[in-house]
Parts: structure tokens; C-alpha cells; sequence
């Protein structure tokens, strides 16, 4: 079965999920590599 063609542009919708979700990981990474002294 031939899938349905993707629309070449992203929706607002996964726009904001694929941002909240880069950030939420850049965040994440900042914690995690960041010294606990601080």
C-alpha cells in the first residue's frame, strides 16, 4: 500500500511539539553537563 504524500511543510501543531521538545532536551543536557558545584 502506497503511503499518503507528506505535506512538504510541517503544521503549527508539530512546529511547536518539535520546538518544545529541542528545547526541553537542550535543557535537559544543560542540567546534566552543567557542575553540580554551581
Amino acid at each position: 500500500m502506497p503511503r499518503p504524500p507528506r505535506p512538504s511543510e510541517p503544521t503549527a501543531a508539530e512546529a511547536r511539539a518539535w520546538a518544545d521538545v529541542l528545547v526541553r532536551r537542550r535543557l535537559l543536557h544543560a542540567v546534566v553537563l552543567a557542575p553540580t558545584g554551581q
